[in-house]
């Protein structure tokens, strides 16, 4: 044993130096051979290095490993080191010109040379004029740039006839030179065709040659030019070089325009250009395409209005042109009325936000029409509502009259066929156009059975507290789901709290700048006997390493899935913000401008986060004023104060500035853990005297002295600006402009008394204006006004709070005024399944927001000189009130509806109380009632209430929505039990039809608070409609439920025909051929003895009924024999009531079928599913054609892309004659006008029809085709 030793001690040491020497050899073997790639880029003509983007793309090695490289050569030379061996190819681009690619090899240590010369591009120029307009003591200046062989460059500049150019054409210089675009990066071409010397609007008045002093290494130049002396007017700036031109204009004029535009509305203020000062006495004319619609002389403060008239939804450009002695202006501005004094104005809605295909949509509209400031009742009006699906179907069209509260109201069907998506509703009210309408959703939605709510304990944490996350599932019947499976995700993201101060203290708003943000915690729980989950962790992150950092705050949002014992699931969300302190400081002045020696009143709140008053808290009060100086703010302290907030958590005081300016109050206090508690405002304390305020003003800024008024207020507006002289227009604008008035900014702050009128509310903005030194400034201020009596309080009352399924209700609703009286209004009264708004929620804008919702500023402005361009009770106690029925008194629950109720026309008596009572569906759930109350005077507002429909012991029924003959599936009965004490329940389960697995009759014990499932195996034997019902009973009460489980059959449908005569009293025998492997269940057979041929058409009805579930095929031939029958029946007079009115709505069931069936690339398959077949698609659209000619409303999107994808499969050379033929002859059906006979499809039959191996069918079609584009001797 030790010799052995010894001989491995002395082996060792050789086979580490063999295997080093392995690794050595295999690491040397397996290297990648390298080289390099060096040289230099040259502009061919010259020789100069020139900048690059030098690129390499090339496989290397024995596996062709793809290789990309790039290098950016500023001096033109580069430079590839370790580039591994193999064949690249070199990409080489520069500035404007590329050169042709390169094969470059790459060989291991060598390095390969390369220069690359690149030829030229094509020549080219560009104007570029960054100021247009110049005053008549300043020299215009343009800029060229480009790469011309051309040493020299040749300038023109055309005047522009002022009179041809407005009248002739109208204002546009587009169209007097003829082309798209006249501005510097328009199409060079297009500016080189036009030849400036044949246009008569232009006159030349200047031509000079310039030379190109500079030019780079690559041959690009940049050259600055300045223009001569020019009079004052429009000029037409023309540059040449190689023959290539290029365009631009300039104007040379001492005015400015200035314009507001608000629908019909246009005010002008006209101003000298570098003084500001207004210009009394000019000319303002507006132009349209039809020429010089109406003029205008300016008043001394150089202002002037129009009213124009413009329609309703019309969208028109007109040019608006000031003139004065030789100079002008101009301004071109789109003229729209939408919303304004005179319009109608819709609030539409539906009874719920989403629907199912089929089922009932009811809406209702109220109309309003805006005069004198104040809304009116449209009554009597006529109006059309439209409907209209994702694919802008039109799916229900009504013609309805408003009543005297102006409001109307419909409903219509669903079709079964219908696509999912967004549907739009809009009201065209008669004579005036198309009005606001609103949206509903269709989806093929399973309602949920429970929701899921994540509460916390309070509304805000602060930084490291532990926070609990409260998780809730409950029933829609109101029970909690007990035993439930909960997955969870706790996530954090950052938040910047910032509240406004014109808004009430609480109104606080958060901006997210993170996305899903950044998982704190995540896990699983089981909810417990009150269907409770609670989640635990620490409301902290990271320190910030800036001392901005600290205004930062954090939102943890928490994000949960529960399970319950039936399989179903649902999710819900909550979050809770996280702060930096327990309270906030609210510091308010009672006035924000003042003058130095008036008294200021400082109002301070401390209130923690649920608006809670934070007494005796002790407060530090720094007032001084902050000034500007040396490129940084300062703060001279003028006084301090100690306070402490009183019961209410108040506190104040009173302080007098000392002199003008920028007044900071700034309060301090402390919170329990320390934490720095800091609020404060700003007062601007304003002087007559132009006093030097110390404050570094931007060129405007607009401080009003409340941000919240009541009409009959007086507003005062203090405008500051860096530049005092100029005279400044200042107007009061909303909907339209309310009011305008001019002011002399004679001293640094000015300031101006503004009224407020009721016109105003609930807002309104203050634009001020001006123009300086050929710059316009611009500033606008938002302000509020109280809404006072135009909210209806609207209230909500039941007769009970839970009621049984089926159970009668009663509803009690009252309308009071903002003074608590009663006022008789008209109201809606909706009462839908809450489950429906966990699917969608209801998007509806509440109607107060609606009428009387902060309005935008519709008044657009312009100007004349373009820019430069440089914890909850315990639930079990609560359900032990469950209403009960006795075992004997349990009926089947069989009626389940979305919407329990819906009625859009209740109207409160004098007493401001309404009563409707009905009977609830069988929904165990929570019923939401929606209410939205209008008076003849506008006055509106709405409530929500819910109840309860439920059972103290209850049964669901969990199944498909549908079967296959041959499934086998699982259907679930879960029992839940509230009596108050554990239960033995009988399970009864019926399926009559079905073949079940299991024992139908079990006894289970369902504990109190607690629910059970029953699973049974269903095998489907055979197609059709069986009810499925499970009744559950104990000692006490009982429950029962029925559903319908269609069951579909499992094969492929077919149908045979025959027909037959019979004379007098004959009789005659029919064989119909029945096939072995038919399915007995699914096969029909029918009889129809007619008169005639055309009554024997009539079937055609019911035919097409029969294939709801058929293929596309089947479904095109089961409408077009009804699109024909109403056709004819048209044609020769036919009349029948019944078919008039089943007969369009049979049809539209097949045309939305065949929209549904449409594949992506427009064509059609012979299933939902699969490639476009040409012959198919022809089908089709022959289908939808003929329904089109018919009368019926045909989507045209759907038919233009399948008649698109048709021109496009017919070309195919593969395609057979006869396929070919029969979609050349649907392409020739869709074309329209007196060229027919010269469109493709016709020139294509033609051709077709030379051909000698067509057979009978082939020539009938074709024959059809040449027949309807006119070529009757082809035919």
């Amino acid at each position: 044993m030790f010799a052995n030793r010894i001989l491995i001690a002395k082996v060792a040491p050789a086979v580490t130096l063999i295997l080093a020497g392995a690794i050595l050899a295999y690491a040397i073997s397996s290297e990648t051979p390298v080289g390099s790639i060096k040289g230099k880029v040259i502009a061919q003509e010259s020789g100069n290095p020139i900048w690059a983007q030098v690129s390499l793309q090339g496989q290397t090695g024995k596996h062709g490993r793809y290789e990309s490289f790039q290098k950016e050569s500023k001096d033109g030379t580069f430079r590839f080191e370790n580039i591994p061996a193999g064949e690249y190819t070199m990409s080489v681009e520069c500035r404007y010109r590329q050169a042709p690619p390169i094969k470059v090899e790459v060989e291991e240590g060598k390095t390969v040379e390369i220069d690359v010369e690149v030829p030229p591009g094509s020549p080219f120029v560009d104007l570029y004029i960054h100021q247009h307009v110049f005053t008549p003591d300043e020299r215009a200046q343009v800029t060229c740039r480009g790469y011309l062989e051309s040493r020299t460059l040749d300038l023109s500049i055309y005047k522009v006839n002022l009179d041809a150019f407005l009248k002739k054409y109208y204002g546009s210089l587009q169209r007097l030179l003829g082309i798209r675009s006249y501005y510097w990066d328009g199409d060079s071409d297009e500016h080189s065709k036009v030849d400036l010397t044949r246009i008569t609007a232009l006159t030349r008045v200047k031509t000079f040659e310039q030379a190109i002093e500079y030019h780079e290494s690559d041959g690009i130049f940049t050259q600055r030019i300045d223009l001569p002396a020019l009079s004052p007017g429009l000029y037409v700036v023309a540059v040449r070089g190689d023959d290539i031109q290029r365009l631009g204009w300039i104007m040379v004029t001492s005015l400015g325009l200035v314009t507001k535009t608000a629908g019909s509305e246009l005010l002008a203020f006209v101003t000298d250009l570098k003084s500001g000062a207004p210009a009394a006495s000019a000319k303002v004319s507006v132009y349209s395409n039809s020429g010089e619609a109406i003029s205008g002389t300016t008043a001394q403060n150089g202002v002037v209005s129009f009213n124009l008239p413009t329609k309703q939804g019309e969208e028109s450009e007109r040019t608006i042109v000031a003139t004065s002695g030789d100079s002008f202006a101009f301004v071109s501005a789109y003229m729209s009325v939408t919303r304004g004094p005179g319009n109608n104005v819709v609030y539409a809605y539906t009874d719920r936000p989403v629907y199912r295909p089929g089922q009932t949509v009811y809406f209702k509209g109220i109309v309003r029409k805006f005069v004198n400031e104040r809304y009116q009742a449209v009554a009597g009006k006529p109006v059309t509502v439209e409907v209209r699906d994702p694919r802008d179907t039109l799916v229900y069209r009504g013609a309805l009259i408003t009543n005297r509260f102006g409001s109307y109201h419909g409903k219509f069907d669903l079709n079964p066929e219908t696509a999912t998506g967004t549907y739009s509703l809009v009201t065209i009210i008669k004579g005036e156009g198309r009005e606001k309408g609103t949206t509903f959703r269709v989806a093929a939605y399973s309602k949920p059975e429970f929701s899921v709510k994540v509460g916390f304990a309070k509304k805000r944490y602060i930084r490291n507290d532990q926070v609990k996350a409260r998780i809730s599932a409950s029933y829609y019947f109101g029970a909690p789901v007990v035993n439930a499976k909960v997955s969870y995700i706790v996530r954090r993201t950052p938040y910047w709290l910032f509240y406004e101060e014109d808004e009430d203290f609480s109104d606080y708003e958060y901006e997210d700048y993170g996305g899903y943000g950044e998982i704190v915690d995540e896990g699983e729980l089981m909810t417990d006997n009150n269907g409770v989950a609670e989640v635990a962790f620490r409301a902290t992150w990271p320190e910030p390493e800036t001392e901005y950092g600290w205004d930062n705050d954090q939102e943890f949002f928490a994000e949960v899935w529960v399970t319950d014992s039936s399989r179903r699931g649902a999710s819900g969300s909550g979050s809770v913000i996280v702060t930096r302190g327990k309270f906030a400081l609210n510091v308010t002045p009672d006035r924000y401008v003042v003058q130095p020696g008036s008294q200021v009143r400082i109002s301070i709140e401390a209130k923690d986060y649920d608006k809670k008053p934070v007494p005796n808290k002790k407060l530090t009060a720094v007032v001084g004023r902050e000034y500007w100086i040396e490129d940084s703010y300062k703060f001279d302290r003028w006084e301090k104060r100690r306070l402490t907030t009183d019961r209410s958590g108040r506190a104040s005081f009173e302080f007098k500035p000392k002199r003008a300016g920028n007044i900071r109050v700034t309060v301090v206090s402390q919170d329990s853990r320390g934490n720095k508690i800091i609020g404060s405002t700003y007062v601007w304390c304003y002087s007559e005297a132009s006093e030097d305020t110390g404050a570094q003003f931007p060129d405007l800024q607009l401080i009003t002295d409340k941000k919240s008024y009541r009409p009959g207020e007086t507003a005062k507006l203090l405008i500051n600006v860096d530049e005092p002289g100029p005279t400044a227009l200042v107007t009061v604008e909303g909907p339209r402009i309310y009011d305008k008035f001019t002011v002399k900014l004679s001293s640094k702050s000015t300031a101006v008394d503004i009224p407020i009128k009721s016109a105003y509310r609930p807002n309104f903005y203050i634009g001020v204006c001006f123009v300086q030194n050929k710059t316009f400034v611009e500033q606008q201020a938002r302000a509020k006004v109280s809404l006072g009596a135009q909210k209806l309080s609207v209230k909500i009352e039941t007769n009970k709070k839970r009621y049984l399924p089926g159970e009668k209700a009663t509803y009690r609703i009252k309308t009071l005024d903002s003074a608590g009286k009663p006022v008789s209004a008209e109201l809606s009264l909706g009462v839908v399944d809450e489950a429906i708004y966990a699917i969608a929620e209801d998007r509806t804008e509440p109607i107060l927001d609606y009428f009387y919702s902060r309005k935008p500023n519709e008044v657009n402005t312009q100007f004349s000189f373009p820019q430069i361009y440089l914890s909850d009770p315990d639930k079990a106690a609560a359900l032990a009130k469950m209403p009960r029925r006795a075992p004997s008194d349990v009926y089947i629950r069989k009626r389940f509806l979305d919407t329990a109720f819906w009625k859009p026309d209740i109207v409160t008596d004098s007493n401001g109380e309404a009563t409707v009572t009905f009977d609830l569906p069988d929904n165990l759930t929570t019923w939401r009632a929606t209410v939205r109350a209008i008076t003849l005077d506008t006055r509106c507002g709405q409530a929500i209430g819910t109840v309860l429909a439920q059972q103290d012991l209850l049964v669901r029924l969990e199944m498909p929505r549908f079967a296959v003959q041959g499934d086998t599936t699982t259907i679930s009965a879960i029992v839940h039990n509230y009596t108050g004490s554990e239960q033995k329940v009988k399970v009864e389960f019926k399926a009559p039809g079905l073949k079940i697995e299991g024992n139908t009759t079990p006894r289970i014990n369902v504990p109190d608070q607690g629910s059970r499932r029953v699973d049974w195996i269903a095998n489907v034997p055979k197609p059709g409609e069986f009810p499925i019902t499970v009744r559950a009973t104990c000692q006490i009460t009982g429950d029962a439920v029925q559903i319908i489980l269609p069951v579909y059959p499992h094969g492929e449908e077919r149908t045979a025909t025959i027909t037959g005569e019979l004379a007098g009293n004959a009789s005659k025998l029919l064989y119909v051929p029945v096939r072995k492997d038919s399915i007995p269940e699914a096969t029909k057979l029918r009889i129809r003895l007619a008169p005639s041929l055309a009554s024997a058409m009539l079937g055609s009805l019911e035919y097409l009924a029969q294939y709801p579930y058929g293929c596309t095929e089947q479904t095109t031939s089961a409408f077009l024999p009804d699109v024909i029958l109403q056709r004819t029946m048209k044609e020769l007079g036919i009349r029948n009531a019944q078919l008039e009115t089943e007969l369009p709505d049979m049809v539209s069931k097949g045309l939305f079928r065949l929209y549904r069936f449409q594949l992506g690339g427009g064509g059609w398959s012979w299933c939902e599913y699969g490639k476009a077949d040409p012959w198919m698609t022809a089908y089709v659209c022959y289908g939808l054609l003929t329904a089109r000619n018919a009368g019926f409303a045909v989507n045209n999107d759907v038919l233009s892309r399948g008649l698109d994808k048709l021109a496009d499969m017919v070309k195919h050379p593969k395609l057979d004659v006869e396929t070919k033929a029969y979609g050349y002859y649907v392409l020739a059906l869709a074309e329209k006008g007196d060229r027919k006979a010269e469109s493709q499809p016709a020139q294509q039959l033609v051709r077709l029809s030379r051909r000698q191996d067509l057979n009978n069918r082939t020539l009938a079609v074709m024959t059809l085709g040449l027949v309807h584009v006119g070529l009757i001797d082809q035919a």
